[in-house]
Protein backbone atom coordinates (compact mmCIF):
# COMPACT_ATOMS: atom_id res chain seq x y z
CA UNK A 1 0.00 0.00 0.00
CA UNK A 2 1.25 3.72 -0.49
CA UNK A 3 1.08 5.53 2.00
CA UNK A 4 1.02 9.97 2.48
CA UNK A 5 -1.05 12.00 1.82
CA UNK A 6 -2.15 15.80 0.43
CA UNK A 7 0.90 15.62 -2.18
CA UNK A 8 1.34 14.56 -5.62
CA UNK A 9 3.35 11.70 -6.42
CA UNK A 10 7.72 11.85 -5.72
CA UNK A 11 8.50 12.06 -9.24
CA UNK A 12 12.21 10.99 -8.30
CA UNK A 13 11.32 8.06 -6.80
CA UNK A 14 11.08 5.02 -8.61
CA UNK A 15 10.45 1.19 -8.01
CA UNK A 16 13.82 0.64 -7.75
CA UNK A 17 14.94 3.71 -5.73
CA UNK A 18 16.63 5.36 -9.24
CA UNK A 19 15.14 7.96 -11.14
CA UNK A 20 11.56 7.75 -11.71
CA UNK A 21 10.55 6.15 -14.98
CA UNK A 22 8.29 7.96 -17.24
CA UNK A 23 7.24 8.41 -20.89
CA UNK A 24 9.42 9.47 -23.75
CA UNK A 25 6.70 11.60 -25.22
CA UNK A 26 3.03 11.85 -24.09
CA UNK A 27 0.21 14.09 -25.07
CA UNK A 28 -2.89 14.18 -23.38
CA UNK A 29 -5.94 16.63 -24.35
CA UNK A 30 -9.78 16.86 -24.01
CA UNK A 31 -11.14 14.42 -26.25
CA UNK A 32 -12.61 15.95 -29.94
CA UNK A 33 -15.93 15.27 -31.64
CA UNK A 34 -14.38 12.82 -32.97
CA UNK A 35 -13.05 10.95 -30.47
CA UNK A 36 -14.23 7.10 -29.87
CA UNK A 37 -13.53 4.69 -27.01
CA UNK A 38 -10.70 3.05 -27.40
CA UNK A 39 -7.81 1.31 -25.48
CA UNK A 40 -4.55 -0.40 -27.20
CA UNK A 41 -0.87 -1.26 -26.36
CA UNK A 42 1.61 -0.85 -23.35
CA UNK A 43 3.93 -3.25 -22.00
CA UNK A 44 2.11 -7.10 -22.68
CA UNK A 45 0.68 -6.08 -25.94
CA UNK A 46 1.41 -6.29 -29.50
CA UNK A 47 2.71 -2.61 -29.17
CA UNK A 48 4.48 -2.55 -26.00
CA UNK A 49 6.14 1.21 -26.81
CA UNK A 50 2.84 3.14 -27.77
CA UNK A 51 -0.07 3.78 -25.71
CA UNK A 52 -3.79 5.00 -26.58
CA UNK A 53 -6.54 5.68 -24.66
CA UNK A 54 -9.12 7.79 -26.27
CA UNK A 55 -11.89 9.31 -24.45
CA UNK A 56 -10.95 8.13 -21.07
CA UNK A 57 -12.33 9.78 -18.23
CA UNK A 58 -9.84 10.64 -15.02
CA UNK A 59 -11.35 7.88 -13.32
CA UNK A 60 -10.02 5.58 -16.33
CA UNK A 61 -6.82 6.75 -16.40
CA UNK A 62 -6.67 6.35 -12.26
CA UNK A 63 -7.98 3.08 -11.77
CA UNK A 64 -5.61 2.20 -14.75
CA UNK A 65 -2.42 3.80 -13.00
CA UNK A 66 -3.40 2.15 -9.75
CA UNK A 67 -4.48 -1.27 -11.12
CA UNK A 68 -7.59 -1.08 -9.46
CA UNK A 69 -11.36 -1.53 -9.97
CA UNK A 70 -13.56 1.51 -10.19
CA UNK A 71 -15.16 0.93 -6.87
CA UNK A 72 -11.39 1.00 -5.01
CA UNK A 73 -11.38 5.12 -6.73
CA UNK A 74 -13.27 7.60 -3.75
CA UNK A 75 -13.52 10.89 -5.05
CA UNK A 76 -15.32 13.65 -3.53
CA UNK A 77 -15.36 15.25 -7.31
CA UNK A 78 -16.79 13.66 -10.44
CA UNK A 79 -14.09 11.99 -12.41
CA UNK A 80 -15.94 10.97 -15.25
CA UNK A 81 -17.93 13.86 -16.51
CA UNK A 82 -15.07 14.86 -19.01
CA UNK A 83 -12.76 12.50 -21.26
CA UNK A 84 -9.52 12.83 -22.63
CA UNK A 85 -7.17 11.61 -25.23
CA UNK A 86 -3.98 10.28 -24.31
CA UNK A 87 -1.51 9.08 -26.55
CA UNK A 88 2.40 8.33 -24.60
CA UNK A 89 5.38 6.56 -26.18
CA UNK A 90 7.10 4.12 -23.74
CA UNK A 91 10.87 3.36 -23.32
CA UNK A 92 11.90 -0.32 -24.85
CA UNK A 93 11.69 -2.84 -22.21
CA UNK A 94 9.12 -1.22 -19.54
CA UNK A 95 7.47 -3.54 -17.19
CA UNK A 96 3.46 -3.08 -16.85
CA UNK A 97 4.88 -1.81 -13.33
CA UNK A 98 6.88 1.21 -14.19
CA UNK A 99 4.11 1.61 -17.01
CA UNK A 100 1.64 2.29 -14.05
CA UNK A 101 4.14 4.54 -12.37
CA UNK A 102 4.96 6.30 -15.70
CA UNK A 103 1.03 7.41 -15.51
CA UNK A 104 0.77 7.72 -11.98
CA UNK A 105 3.53 10.51 -12.58
CA UNK A 106 1.69 11.53 -15.68
CA UNK A 107 -1.65 12.57 -13.84
CA UNK A 108 0.39 14.51 -10.80
CA UNK A 109 2.06 16.35 -13.90
CA UNK A 110 -0.54 17.16 -16.06
CA UNK A 111 -3.94 17.42 -14.09
CA UNK A 112 -2.10 18.34 -10.36
CA UNK A 113 -3.62 14.74 -8.99
CA UNK A 114 -3.08 14.91 -5.28
CA UNK A 115 -4.22 11.51 -4.03
CA UNK A 116 -3.46 8.67 -0.93
CA UNK A 117 -4.17 5.07 -0.25
CA UNK A 118 -6.21 4.17 2.02
CA UNK A 119 -7.96 0.29 2.84
CA UNK A 120 -11.79 0.16 2.99
CA UNK A 121 -14.03 -2.83 3.63
CA UNK A 122 -16.57 -3.95 1.15
CA UNK A 123 -18.70 -6.53 0.69
CA UNK A 124 -17.51 -9.10 -1.49
CA UNK A 125 -17.05 -12.83 -2.41
CA UNK A 126 -13.96 -15.19 -1.53
CA UNK A 127 -13.14 -18.18 -4.22
CA UNK A 128 -12.04 -20.74 -1.71
CA UNK A 129 -11.31 -24.70 -1.70
CA UNK A 130 -14.96 -26.22 -0.93
CA UNK A 131 -15.50 -28.54 2.56
CA UNK A 132 -15.39 -31.53 0.59
CA UNK A 133 -12.08 -30.79 -1.30
CA UNK A 134 -10.33 -29.69 -4.72
CA UNK A 135 -11.61 -31.77 -7.54
CA UNK A 136 -8.34 -30.17 -9.71
CA UNK A 137 -4.88 -31.51 -9.75
CA UNK A 138 -2.22 -29.31 -11.14
CA UNK A 139 -1.78 -29.56 -14.61
CA UNK A 140 1.17 -31.36 -16.21
CA UNK A 141 2.95 -28.91 -19.11
CA UNK A 142 1.86 -30.70 -22.38
CA UNK A 143 -1.15 -32.17 -21.32
CA UNK A 144 -4.41 -31.99 -23.11
CA UNK A 145 -7.17 -29.81 -20.25
CA UNK A 146 -9.28 -31.75 -18.08
CA UNK A 147 -12.45 -33.50 -19.96
CA UNK A 148 -15.77 -31.34 -20.37
CA UNK A 149 -17.57 -32.24 -18.01
CA UNK A 150 -21.09 -34.03 -18.99
CA UNK A 151 -23.93 -31.61 -20.79
CA UNK A 152 -27.54 -31.66 -21.57
CA UNK A 153 -26.93 -29.77 -24.83
CA UNK A 154 -24.72 -30.66 -27.95
CA UNK A 155 -22.78 -27.38 -28.18
CA UNK A 156 -19.19 -28.02 -28.89
CA UNK A 157 -16.74 -26.73 -26.42
CA UNK A 158 -14.18 -23.98 -27.74
CA UNK A 159 -11.12 -25.69 -28.55
CA UNK A 160 -7.47 -24.88 -26.99
CA UNK A 161 -3.67 -24.71 -28.43
CA UNK A 162 -2.15 -28.00 -27.69
CA UNK A 163 0.44 -26.23 -25.33
CA UNK A 164 0.36 -22.97 -23.58
CA UNK A 165 -1.20 -20.79 -21.33
CA UNK A 166 -4.50 -20.08 -22.43
CA UNK A 167 -8.21 -19.41 -21.60
CA UNK A 168 -11.33 -19.77 -23.59
CA UNK A 169 -14.78 -18.50 -22.50
CA UNK A 170 -18.06 -19.39 -24.59
CA UNK A 171 -21.52 -17.61 -24.29
CA UNK A 172 -24.70 -19.27 -25.46
CA UNK A 173 -28.27 -18.33 -25.44
CA UNK A 174 -30.66 -21.54 -24.47
CA UNK A 175 -34.19 -21.28 -23.97
CA UNK A 176 -33.90 -17.44 -22.66
CA UNK A 177 -30.88 -19.02 -20.18
CA UNK A 178 -27.00 -18.19 -20.54
CA UNK A 179 -25.28 -20.50 -20.89
CA UNK A 180 -21.31 -20.06 -20.32
CA UNK A 181 -18.80 -22.35 -21.02
CA UNK A 182 -14.75 -21.68 -19.70
CA UNK A 183 -11.75 -23.86 -20.86
CA UNK A 184 -8.55 -22.97 -18.84
CA UNK A 185 -5.14 -24.26 -19.64
CA UNK A 186 -2.48 -23.74 -17.92
CA UNK A 187 -3.66 -21.30 -15.90
CA UNK A 188 -3.40 -20.14 -11.91
CA UNK A 189 -6.86 -20.37 -10.41
CA UNK A 190 -6.39 -16.36 -9.47
CA UNK A 191 -6.64 -16.14 -13.33
CA UNK A 192 -10.15 -18.04 -13.65
CA UNK A 193 -11.28 -15.61 -10.35
CA UNK A 194 -11.25 -12.63 -12.81
CA UNK A 195 -13.47 -14.23 -15.54
CA UNK A 196 -16.07 -15.73 -13.09
CA UNK A 197 -19.14 -13.76 -13.30
CA UNK A 198 -19.94 -11.37 -10.74
CA UNK A 199 -22.90 -12.41 -8.14
CA UNK A 200 -24.92 -9.21 -6.96
CA UNK A 201 -21.90 -7.22 -8.99
CA UNK A 202 -19.70 -7.63 -6.15
CA UNK A 203 -15.74 -8.34 -6.54
CA UNK A 204 -14.22 -11.69 -6.49
CA UNK A 205 -11.40 -12.71 -4.72
CA UNK A 206 -9.08 -15.82 -4.77
CA UNK A 207 -8.55 -16.83 -1.34
CA UNK A 208 -7.55 -20.68 -2.52
CA UNK A 209 -3.98 -19.93 -1.59
CA UNK A 210 -3.44 -22.55 -4.51
CA UNK A 211 -0.51 -21.02 -6.11
CA UNK A 212 -0.35 -23.46 -8.82
CA UNK A 213 -1.64 -23.52 -12.74
CA UNK A 214 -4.56 -26.02 -13.52
CA UNK A 215 -6.09 -26.94 -16.81
CA UNK A 216 -9.79 -27.64 -16.59
CA UNK A 217 -13.41 -27.09 -17.82
CA UNK A 218 -16.62 -25.98 -16.47
CA UNK A 219 -19.89 -24.91 -17.59
CA UNK A 220 -22.77 -22.70 -15.67
CA UNK A 221 -25.93 -20.39 -16.38
CA UNK A 222 -26.47 -17.12 -15.19
CA UNK A 223 -29.53 -15.37 -13.99
CA UNK A 224 -32.67 -17.19 -15.92
CA UNK A 225 -35.49 -14.13 -15.79
CA UNK A 226 -35.60 -14.08 -19.48
CA UNK A 227 -35.82 -18.16 -19.75
CA UNK A 228 -39.07 -19.47 -21.19
CA UNK A 229 -41.98 -21.34 -19.48
CA UNK A 230 -40.62 -24.83 -18.75
CA UNK A 231 -37.29 -24.92 -20.20
CA UNK A 232 -34.51 -27.24 -19.02
CA UNK A 233 -32.00 -25.34 -17.33
CA UNK A 234 -28.73 -26.49 -19.73
CA UNK A 235 -26.31 -25.77 -16.34
CA UNK A 236 -26.61 -25.75 -12.85
CA UNK A 237 -25.47 -21.93 -11.50
CA UNK A 238 -21.93 -21.04 -10.74
CA UNK A 239 -21.88 -21.08 -7.52
CA UNK A 240 -23.41 -24.93 -7.99
CA UNK A 241 -20.97 -25.52 -10.81
CA UNK A 242 -17.88 -24.57 -8.62
CA UNK A 243 -19.04 -26.84 -6.12
CA UNK A 244 -19.84 -29.96 -8.37
CA UNK A 245 -17.19 -29.68 -11.07
CA UNK A 246 -14.32 -27.66 -9.48
CA UNK A 247 -14.33 -27.98 -5.89
CA UNK A 248 -14.45 -24.28 -5.12
CA UNK A 249 -16.69 -22.39 -3.60
CA UNK A 250 -17.75 -19.04 -3.41
CA UNK A 251 -18.84 -17.31 -0.15
CA UNK A 252 -19.75 -13.57 0.40
CA UNK A 253 -18.20 -11.62 3.13
CA UNK A 254 -16.74 -8.14 3.89
CA UNK A 255 -12.76 -7.92 3.11
CA UNK A 256 -10.74 -5.19 2.79
CA UNK A 257 -9.59 -3.23 -0.28
CA UNK A 258 -6.70 -0.77 -1.32
CA UNK A 259 -8.81 2.30 -2.25
CA UNK A 260 -7.22 5.40 -4.15
CA UNK A 261 -8.44 8.38 -2.26
CA UNK A 262 -8.04 11.39 -4.38
CA UNK A 263 -7.85 14.76 -2.49
CA UNK A 264 -8.13 16.93 -5.48
CA UNK A 265 -6.75 18.14 -9.37
CA UNK A 266 -7.24 20.02 -12.08
CA UNK A 267 -10.03 19.34 -13.75
CA UNK A 268 -7.92 20.16 -17.31
CA UNK A 269 -4.05 19.21 -17.83
CA UNK A 270 -1.85 21.37 -18.64
CA UNK A 271 -0.04 21.70 -22.01
CA UNK A 272 1.68 18.89 -23.67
Amino acid sequence: MIAGSSQPLLLAQSLTGTASPGFEVASIRPSGAQSARNEEGGPGSKSPTLYRYDKAALLDLIARAWHVEYFQVLSASPLDHQTFDLTARIPAGATKEQFRVMLQNLLAERFGLKMHMESREFPAYELVVEKSGLKLKEAVPGTPPRTAPKSNTDLAWPELPPTGSHIAAQMSSLGGYELDRVVIQMEPLSAFAQLLPRPDRLPIVDKTGLTGRYSFAIEYTQDPQGSEPDAPQPAPDVFTALKQQLGLELIRKKLPFDVVVVESFNKIPTEN
